[in-house]
């Protein structure tokens, strides 16, 4: 079982709250405080590595608190701790591929990545921990997480990715396909995959396809989906109950597309064949999108870095006195070339052009959201070094032909790595040497 989706419940903890426990879904395996017993009972052995009881019942502890705080009712005990094995079985396999390949996840990288997970919350570090610790969550449990989570990424990067290819023609016929298909709609589905082995016999193949028919038969006669999903399903959004969240139709995997026009936002769909196993698919909700409207804004700057002959309250000093200068009446086109340590907009006056969200990095983005035309900001600090920036002039753009094309080729990309992740965890699974001794 593969990493779940964090998946949007009713329950409504502080925004920092629901922040922080969507993260740790999503990284899986961080553990609550607490003393392992000296002795334990050996759950499943994974090629040279075995799971212990008391490391399921922590996860399985942990993810349930965490549905029950998305408010997602309680999944079965014996299939949900089967889900939670399954999952620590894959993410085992996958650390030992990772170890193998060389992948190695260096302190720094940690430590940055910690770092960024804080202040998306608008914390520092040290509030960052004190507040897992008050959630029951331990840090160094934590830290390792994101280690191997961060090394499994890598892995698939590898392994997965790197093999993916999109061909411009792809991305124009995918637009084409959007052209005569509803490309302002985006759907919510749930998802439950039966798998099978690359081998199944037929009887196998049965046995499978009659646990579908019987779990669609209780879907539909109104049991959760989502418990199912969790209990059932091998899909790796399995323990977020399925949720594929919101995509537009060309996002949605091949099999699915064509099913959101035969389903009504809560039907559940057949039960599809293919390769990899059997499908079930809930159509959870349909929406329109807006046209992209995007405001750009035209800024140029002045950049100086500190170094061992001018230290940075030199700096500092020198972007003020600048700023002074342009202030009084100098031009900061003509005053650029002289002082930026940035060469290539030096020669042309500072000039950034027109630059949108996500282009510059946020310190820099954070400074000029709020400045009109005509205003010069402070000296402030990027990892660049220090600037000055002049906001030249606004504008909103319509950006949606550029928003769909970026967006083609990121649907394709998904599609295409979903459907290979599948097939390579699957290859893993069948290759590796697992034996399940839960009771």
């Amino acid at each position: 079982m593969h990493q779940p989706m964090p998946n949007p419940g009713h329950h409504q903890p502080s925004l920092r709250t629901r922040g922080i426990l969507a993260l740790c879904l999503a990284v899986l395996l961080v553990q609550p405080l607490g003393a392992r017993e000296v002795l334990d009972r050996v759950v499943a052995v994974v090629n040279e590595s075995v799971i212990l009881e008391s490391e399921l019942s922590e996860s399985a502890e942990m993810l349930q608190r965490q549905l029950a705080l998305e408010g997602q009712p309680a999944p079965p005990p014996g299939p949900f701790r089967r889900q939670v094995l399954e999952r620590e079985v894959m993410t085992r396999i996958q650390l030992e591929r990772a170890e193998r390949a060389g992948i190695r996840i260096s302190e720094e990288a940690v430590n940055n990545a910690l770092a960024e997970i804080a202040r998306s919350n608008d914390l520092t570090l040290d509030e960052f921990v004190e507040l897992l610790a008050a959630e029951g969550m331990n840090f160094e449990t934590f830290r390792r997480e994101i280690r191997n989570q961060m090394a499994i990424q890598q892995l698939r990067q590898r392994e997965i990715q790197q093999r993916v290819n999109i061909t411009e023609r792809e991305v124009e016929n995918f637009l084409a396909n959007q052209a005569r298909s509803d490309t302002r709609n985006e759907y919510r589905l749930r998802h439950i995959l039966l798998s099978l082995p690359e081998d199944a016999d037929a009887s196998t193949v049965e046995e499978t396809r009659a646990l579908g028919e019987e779990i669609r038969r209780r879907a539909r006669a109104g049991e959760d989906f989502s418990e199912l999903a969790i209990s059932y399903s091998d899909s790796q959004q399995a323990l977020g109950g399925g949720d594929l969240g919101w995509r537009r139709r060309a996002q949605l995997p091949t099999l699915f597309e064509d099913l959101v026009d035969e389903l009504n936002p809560g039907e559940i769909s057949r039960l599809i064949q293919a390769p990899g196993g059997f499908h079930l698919v809930k159509l959870e909700d349909r929406r329109g999108s807006d046209p992209v409207m995007v405001e750009e804004i035209r800024a140029r700057h002045i950049l100086m870095r500190p170094t061992r002959i001018k230290p940075e309250e030199q700096v500092i000093t020198e972007l003020s006195e600048i700023r002074a200068r342009v202030l009084a009446g100098e031009g900061f086109a003509e005053l650029a070339p002289s002082f930026s340590s940035d060469s290539v907009s030096a020669a042309q006056g500072g000039n950034l052009g027109w630059v949108r969200p996500g282009q510059m990095v946020p310190e820099f983005e954070d400074r000029i959201r709020n400045m009109q035309p005509g205003q010069i900001s402070e000296p402030f600090e990027t990892r660049f070094g220090w600037h000055i920036v002049e906001v030249l002039d606004r504008r909103e753009r319509d950006m949606t032909t550029e928003a769909r094309r970026t967006q083609a080729r990121q649907a394709i990309f998904q599609r295409k790595a979903e459907e290979e992740t599948e097939r390579w965890l699957r290859r893993l699974r069948d290759e590796a040497f697992v034996e399940i001794r839960l009771e």
